[in-house]
């Protein structure tokens, strides 16, 4: 017949699918793991907290949860945000050319940079 739909056929390749899906994902983790040396969240935010106020660059050790790698950048910081319970730092970001967010959980080193 013209316009049925073979239910039974539809959910045998729905299935099909499903399992196919789940022989891609198994054995991945849902997250990556996150280094676990890191400084904790409140000396991020002071060490920042004092960039901001006496106008310093910073240098971060930043884990890019995209990659799941650590990376380095020089950073002019803008202020601190919070989004929810998470505090980010708005900074731009000269690797990136571009302001970006930086969640204080994933730095794992700050070091402030005198500017002139």
């Amino acid at each position: 017949m013209t316009g049925t739909i073979d239910l039974a056929g539809a959910e045998a390749a729905a299935g099909q699918t499903l399992d196919a899906l789940r022989q891609a994902i198994e054995g991945r983790a849902a997250f990556p793991p996150w280094p676990e040396h890191g400084l904790p969240e409140e000396t991020s935010r002071q060490t920042i907290e004092q960039a901001l106020a006496a106008g310093h660059h910073l240098h971060l050790t930043y884990y890019a949860a995209s990659t799941n790698r650590l990376t380095d950048r020089l950073v002019e910081p803008y202020r601190l945000e919070w989004r929810g319970d998470t505090p980010y730092l708005i900074a731009f970001c000269h690797h990136a050319q571009s302001e970006r967010m930086f969640r204080l959980d994933r730095i794992r080193e700050v070091e402030p940079i005198a500017t002139e």
